[in-house]
């Protein structure tokens, strides 16, 4: 077996495909690639690659292909790549080796003695969607931050993608936070998917910001998703989602309209003299100015920074500094801050796209 293929073009589909393996070395089946030129097809080279959960196949242009297949352990193909550049690289099979020739370099692994068996998940009675590139990415980047890790309760750990009146709904929550994003379609049905975090990860290096569009089918245990010459299937997380839209409230006491871009700066200078374990900093909305403020009295060090708003309010909010950065970090611009009041919760919406996000303020004593 023998091809030839950019270093740059391969090194960027391995280092995708290899993101599925589990990495834990303790199963050789689940732990390589699969290489394969069938029949027929000599200018394209499919990598393959499961753990079991998450599959994905991606397909590589080449040149001078002959048929074959066969399994290796990709990190250190991954290495050597990296400093290969976008020069032509020959991959040759020989018995139980792979020589790979880039410019005056020669290099050789061992194969795996036994290629894995890599079928794709079959996916009766499906339910279908498209989302265009850009849409998709902004959906899980702005709502991903907001998912939990509680292994105990695995249905806050991932992503929903929920379908409902033409409209697709990107969200999670750690039952702290809510994030949510949503963007038009022209499903009519109804449905739901929850991808669990190394889905949400292996997709966002998958889609790229470009001209095109994610093509989606999913049932109730497994959602396929195919861009750019490239499929990923991943187990869905079962269970049922929360009613997080009831958090959004339909009112609020008051609204202050601030830009994110100039506050999440102060709120990062702030937060460096907050408490070690509490991250609290104190958000005092008045009339025309916010002020942030953040202590610990044990340390004896006090910060305090205030900027100018818009605002029809009086109200101190304690937060958590991480969750109150994620949240500006991801709605830039002028944003909306809806204050419910200091117990209860605070809205942030976008003023240029649907990205919206609430925030559970810190119990103070």
């Amino acid at each position: 077996m023998k091809f030839t293929v950019s270093a740059k073009d391969i090194f960027t589909k391995l280092k995708l495909v290899s993101m599925v393996t589990p990495g834990t070395g303790l199963t050789e089946g689940l732990e390589g690639v699969v290489f394969e030129i069938r029949e027929g097809v000599a200018d394209s080279l499919l990598l393959t690659a499961t753990d079991s959960e998450n599959y994905i196949t991606s397909m590589v242009p080449i040149s001078g292909g002959t048929p074959g297949v066969f399994a290796v352990n990709p990190l250190v193909l991954i290495s050597l790549l990296a400093y290969c550049g976008s020069s032509p690289c020959t991959f040759v099979v020989e018995h139980t080796y792979l020589t790979v020739y880039c410019g005056t370099g020669m290099y050789t692994v061992p194969l795996y003695k036994h290629v894995p068996m890599m079928d794709k998940p079959e996916m009766p009675e499906v339910s279908t969607l498209t989302v265009d590139n850009v849409s998709f990415l902004k959906g899980l980047t702005e709502t991903s931050y907001a998912s939990g890790s509680d292994e105990f309760r695995p249905i806050f750990s991932g992503v929903r993608i929920g379908i409902a009146s033409g409209q697709v709904y990107f969200a999670a929550t750690d039952i702290y936070r809510i994030a949510e994003y949503s963007t038009t379609t022209g499903v009519s049905e109804d449905g739901e998917i929850v991808l669990p975090t190394k889905g949400v990860k292996i997709l966002l290096s998958m889609v790229k910001p470009v001209e095109g569009v994610v093509n989606i089918a999913y049932n109730d245990k497994n959602a396929v998703f195919e861009s750019g010459g490239t499929t990923v299937v991943c187990r869905t997380i079962v269970g049922k989602y929360p009613d997080y839209k009831g958090l959004f409230p339909g009112k609020v006491n008051f609204n202050c309209r601030i830009n994110s871009d100039e506050l999440l700066p102060i709120l990062k200078s702030v937060t460096a003299f907050s408490g070690l374990l509490t991250k609290r900093v104190d958000v005092r909305f008045s009339a025309g100015n916010v002020k942030v403020i953040a202590g610990d009295f044990e340390l004896k060090r006090k910060a305090e920074w205030s900027m100018d708003c818009e605002c029809n309010g009086d109200e101190t909010v304690a937060f958590k500094s991480n969750f109150l950065i994620d949240c500006l970090s991801k709605i830039p611009g002028m944003i909306n801050v809806g204050v419910i009041n200091a117990k209860i919760g605070v809205v942030f919406s976008s003023e240029t796209d649907t990205t919206r996000s609430v925030i559970i303020p810190m119990v103070v004593q």
